[in-house]
C-alpha cells in the first residue's frame, strides 16, 4: 500500500511540475506579447509626435546619429588594404629622393641664372 502511495505521490509531483512548466511558457509568451504591443504603442506614439512637431514647425528636424563602432570599422578596413612590398617601397623611396634633388637642382640653376643676369644687367 506504501508502494502505491509513494507512486501517487510521485506522479502528483511530476504533474504539478508540468503544469508550473506550462504556466512559465504561458507567462513568457504573455511578456513578449505585452512586450511586443508596449513597442508598437511608444513607436505610434513617437510617430505621432514626429507628426505633430513637423506640423508645429513646417519641417521636420534631423536627428543626431550616433558613430557606431569608428574604430572596429577603421582596424577592419585597414587589414583589408593590400600593403606594398618592401621592394616596391624602396623604389617609390628612391624615386622620391631623385625627383627632389633634380627638383632643388633646377631651383639653384634658376636662382643663379637670374642672380647672372642682374649683376650683369646692374640691377641692384
Amino acid at each position: 500500500m506504501s508502494d502505491k502511495l509513494i507512486n501517487e505521490a510521485k506522479l502528483a509531483e511530476k504533474a504539478a511540475k508540468e503544469a508550473r512548466k506550462a504556466q512559465r511558457v504561458v507567462d513568457r509568451k504573455n511578456r513578449k506579447a505585452a512586450n511586443a504591443l508596449a513597442k508598437k504603442q511608444d513607436k505610434e506614439e513617437r510617430a505621432a509626435a514626429k507628426l505633430r512637431k513637423k506640423n508645429e514647425t513646417g519641417f521636420e528636424p534631423k536627428e543626431q546619429r550616433k558613430k557606431r563602432y569608428f574604430f572596429r570599422r577603421f582596424v577592419k578596413e585597414i587589414k583589408r588594404v593590400q600593403w606594398p612590398t618592401s621592394k616596391v617601397n624602396w623604389t617609390s623611396f628612391w624615386q622620391v629622393v631623385i625627383f627632389s634633388v633634380a627638383f632643388v637642382i633646377i631651383v639653384i640653376a634658376l636662382a643663379s641664372m637670374f642672380t647672372v643676369i642682374w649683376t650683369s644687367a646692374s640691377i641692384n
